[in-house]
C-alpha cells in the first residue's frame, strides 16, 4: 500500500512569511517538509516489509509435479505360483495375512537418465523402467533385494533382504568388486525437543535447525535425505498433529540452504500405501521422488525442488 502523506497537528509548526517573496519562500519550505515526510514514510515502509519477511521466514511450498504408475501383480498365495517368465514387465507383491506383512518392492534408485531401478524381491531381480514408466529391462541378481541405492553416478549398492550382504553393480548390471569411498560424511539428525531438531554433517562446524512453528504439531521423526545442488540439505520429517482424541500423521520434506535457511517445503506426500517401503524417498538432481506401493500399482511421485 502506498503511504498517505497529510499535514496535521503533528507536522512541524511552519510560520509563513508575509508578501510575494514570502509566499514563494513559504511554498518552498512547505514542499520540502512534505517531500521529507514522503521519503521517511517510504523508507519506513520498506523497513517494515524487510522485517516481516525475515521474521516470517518466507519459503516456497512445492506441489506434486507428476505421478508415474508401475504395474503390479498381487499374489494371494505362495510366491511359487508366479511364473518367472510371465509378464516380465510386472512387479510382484505377495499379499499379507492376519499376522504377516505384504512383501514386494520397497526400494528404488533413480538412474542418470531418469529411469527407475526398482528392487523386485519376490522375483529376485532389479527391474528398470524409463522416466515415463515403460518397462525397459531387468537385472536377474538371484536374491531378494531389500534395498537399492546409488553410491555414485553409475554404481549402485544392493542389500540382500535375508543375509544383509551388500553387492555393487554398475549401470549395466555387472557386479563390481571395488567400491569407492564416500565423498562426504553422512548427515545425522537429532530431535532436541517436541518441536525442534538439528541436522549435522553438512558444512563443518555448522548445524541446521529444524523448527515447527505450529503450537499443535509435534516432530515424530527426523531424517536427513541428502545434499543437493549448491550444498542444499534435504530433510524428511514426520509430524503429528492432535485433533481431539485422534492424532494425524503427515510427512514433509524441507530444503535448507547450507547456512540453515529454509528455502522450500513439500507437504502433500501421500501415505496411503499398501506396502510400507524400506526406502520411500530418494533425491536426484534436486528432484524428490517417492515410492508408494498399492495393491494394484506402484506410484512413483515426484516434486521439483530446484
Amino acid at each position: 500500500m502506498r503511504p498517505k502523506t497529510s499535514i496535521s497537528a503533528t507536522e512541524p509548526d511552519i510560520r509563513l512569511p508575509i508578501g510575494a517573496r514570502g509566499v514563494s519562500k513559504a511554498r518552498e519550505i512547505l514542499f520540502g517538509a512534505m517531500l521529507l515526510s514522503i521519503v521517511c514514510a517510504v523508507a519506513c515502509t520498506g523497513c517494515s516489509r524487510g522485517q516481516t519477511q525475515s521474521a516470517s521466514g518466507a519459503y516456497r511450498t512445492i506441489r506434486l509435479r507428476s505421478t508415474i504408475r508401475l504395474p503390479v501383480i498381487l499374489i494371494e498365495g505362495s510366491p511359487s505360483e508366479l511364473d518367472s517368465q510371465s509378464r516380465i514387465d510386472v512387479l510382484a507383491i505377495v499379499a499379507g495375512g492376519s499376522d504377516e506383512l505384504p512383501q514386494g518392492p520397497g526400494s528404488f534408485a533413480v538412474m542418470d537418465d531418469g529411469s527407475y531401478l526398482v528392487a523386485d524381491p519376490v522375483r529376485k531381480r532389479l527391474a528398470i523402467y524409463d522416466s515415463k514408466g515403460s518397462y525397459r529391462s531387468q537385472w536377474p541378481i538371484g536374491f531378494a533385494a531389500g534395498s537399492v541405492s546409488e553410491i555414485t553416478r553409475g554404481l549402485y549398492r544392493v542389500v540382500d533382504a535375508q543375509s544383509s550382504d551388500e553387492h555393487v553393480y554398475d549401470d549395466q548390471g555387472r557386479s563390481v568388486s571395488a567400491v569407492p569411498a564416500a565423498a562426504q560424511p553422512p548427515l545425522e539428525a537429532m530431535l532436541t525437543s517436541p518441536t525442534q531438531g538439528v541436522i549435522t554433517g553438512g558444512q563443518p562446524g555448522k548445524q541446521i535447525k529444524v523448527i515447527l512453528q505450529s503450537g499443535t504439531e509435534r516432530l515424530i521423526s527426523l531424517q536427513p535425505l541428502s545434499t543437493g545442488g549448491n550444498g542444499a540439505v534435504y530433510v524428511a520429517m514426520e509430524v503429528g498433529a492432535s485433533g481431539g482424541e485422534s492424532i494425524s500423521v503427515s510427512k514433509r520434506v524441507r530444503k535448507y540452504s547450507p547456512g540453515g535457511e529454509l528455502i522450500s517445503e513439500v507437504t502433500d506426500i501421500p501415505l496411503d500405501y499398501y506396502l510400507v517401503p524400506n526406502d520411500e524417498l530418494r533425491l536426484d538432481k534436486d528432484v524428490l521422488y517417492q515410492m508408494a506401493p498399492s495393491r494394484t500399482e506402484i506410484r512413483m511421485n515426484s516434486w521439483d525442488m530446484k
